[in-house]
């Protein structure tokens, strides 16, 4: 039999809607008759606990479990008692990974690849870890310090002045990466944050 997992009601009825066929955060929120924000930000967590996948921007899907409906004091228990458990796993797995996956997840993460999207591909290729254990990787080589050092040393002047005049034309920050990446400058969010409120 599958281990239940609890969820909260809220995580329980985006589940459900998800299931009948509506993917878009917009229209999840239309039919829950709950602000945008509110569902945006219920869906992170969800991402975060392995109950739906992101398939791309603000658009979802259900992940297959065998979910129940707990009290949020039931649902916090759970989540902490299952991540102490995955906490001491980890750090004793992360060190005997396989150096392939490793070099894949440096790989796409030097790319700017959104982390979520780093443990999808890994999926596809047979490779089923939690995001969880992707962050694991990511902390525990030290890749986070590596890619800030690198985007450091990328950001010339003319990035800096080319990311405010798109700042101050209100163009979003996502769409200045992006178009930064265009031109063979991969900028990481927490960089681009800097250089904005510098």
């Amino acid at each position: 039999m599958e281990k239940q997992i609890k969820i909260r009601a809220i995580e329980m009825d985006i589940l459900n809607v998800l299931r009948g066929g509506v993917e878009i955060t917009l229209d999840i929120a239309a039919q829950l008759n709950r602000t945008y924000s509110a569902v945006h930000s219920v869906l992170n967590r969800m991402v975060m606990y392995d109950i739906v996948q992101r398939k791309g921007n603000g658009i979802y899907s259900p992940v297959n479990g065998n979910f129940i409906v707990a009290s949020d004091v039931e649902v916090v228990a759970y989540r902490r008692k299952r991540q102490d458990r995955l906490s001491s796993e980890a750090s004793n797995d992360v060190m005997n990974i396989n150096p392939e996956i490793v070099d894949f997840v440096r790989s796409e993460y030097f790319k700017n690849v959104d982390r979520s999207l780093i443990q999808s591909r890994l999926k596809e290729n047979g490779v089923h870890i939690s995001k969880y254990m992707v962050n694991q990787i990511i902390y525990t080589y030290g890749m986070d310090r590596e890619l800030s050092k690198q985007n450091r040393e990328n950001i010339t002047s003319d990035v800096v002045d080319y990311v405010r005049l798109q700042y101050f034309s209100n163009v979003e920050g996502s769409l200045i990466q992006n178009r930064l990446k265009e031109n063979g400058v991969n900028l990481s969010k927490f960089n681009l944050n800097q250089i904005i409120h510098a």
